[in-house]
């Protein structure tokens, strides 16, 4: 069996950590309509910074458009990041 280790930064193991306990509550919490958070929203839930988000919409983080403001899904949002660190 290998070990593989990965260097991250604060913000990236912040975000990791935010992930991992936001599936959780998820799965503990009913489910309800999924709101739409601004990019400051998001970046307060991922526990990162704006300019991060604005990085990650780059890379094809799901977006929703209302006018010119960017807003996301938190869950769609942590789904991609999942699927992005796979």
């Amino acid at each position: 069996m290998s070990t593989k280790l990965a260097v991250v930064d604060a913000e990236e193991l912040a975000a990791i950590v935010r992930m991992a306990v936001a599936e959780e509550l998820a799965e503990r919490l009913p489910q309800q309509a999924p709101a739409l958070v601004d990019r400051r929203g998001l970046a307060a839930e991922l526990g990162c910074g704006v300019d991060t988000v604005d990085k990650l919409r780059r890379e094809g983080l799901p977006t929703i458009m209302l006018g010119d403001s960017p807003r996301f899904q938190l869950a769609a949002a942590v789904e991609w990041l999942k699927g992005r660190n796979r």
